[in-house]
């Protein structure tokens, strides 16, 4: 855990590769969550049946078992005070 100031320019967009090998299948999701680290709204949560967060500011992009997502923190509302990535398996082949 650590800062992404750190890490990047927070005031530009930025993509969250997920990347699994094998032959499985898998879901990838972003949770938007508040400070109580609960999802803020059922619109806040990114997945392949909902790919864009409300004004775009989280955009899901998959292809087999690699999943982008493009995030744009100037964006995001204010209540939102964490991204959390879930990958969760759906089958083995």
């Amino acid at each position: 855990r650590d800062k992404l100031e750190k890490h990047l320019n927070v005031n530009e967009s930025f993509e969250v590769v997920m990347d699994i090998s094998g032959s499985s299948v898998y879901d990838f999701t972003c949770f938007c969550l508040d400070e109580k680290e609960k999802l803020v709204a059922d619109e806040y949560m990114i997945f392949y049946n909902q790919t864009k967060s409300p004004k775009g500011e989280i955009i899901y992009n998959a292809s087999g078992n690699k999943t982008v997502f493009s995030v744009n923190l100037s964006l995001i509302p204010q209540n939102i005070k964490k991204l959390a990535f879930f990958v969760g398996l759906v089958y083995n082949k």
